[in-house]
């Protein structure tokens, strides 16, 4: 996941904590989420935790088996966020990849975000 504000990209961490735990965040080249475990038969079926960044817009990351980044970007106002645990800065939120259009991510935005540190990136 990324936020876009003003053109500037910022990743949204990965964050790995639990109910008990204080929360902290990991570069998605540093956090084991990033990676598919069963890599032939590839999903994701469990709660992925981010720590938000606001922006005017919100992109949801996929890299295919050939290394190439691509981002499906959905509108600030069209994204619903429901607010649990504000104190601990949870919340919830869900996007339909399928109903925007991944286009390839820049090289440069790539490299900007640190997804080239990600094995497997061309």
């Amino acid at each position: 996941m990324v936020s876009d504000s003003d053109g500037k990209l910022r990743n949204m961490e990965w964050s790995p904590n639990s109910e008990l735990s204080i929360p902290f965040t990991m570069h998605p080249a540093n956090c084991i989420w990033s990676f598919q475990q069963d890599t032939k038969h590839p999903k994701v079926d469990w709660d992925a935790f981010v720590r938000w960044e606001l922006g005017e817009r919100y992109g949801v990351l996929t890299r295919d088996t050939t290394g190439v980044w691509r981002v499906g970007w959905f509108k600030a106002e069209s994204t619903s966020i429901s607010w649990y645990k504000w104190f601990l800065g949870r919340g919830e939120t869900a996007f339909d990849v399928s109903k925007g259009t991944m286009i390839p991510l820049p090289d440069e935005q790539v490299i900007a975000l640190g997804l080239d540190r990600i094995d497997g990136y061309r």
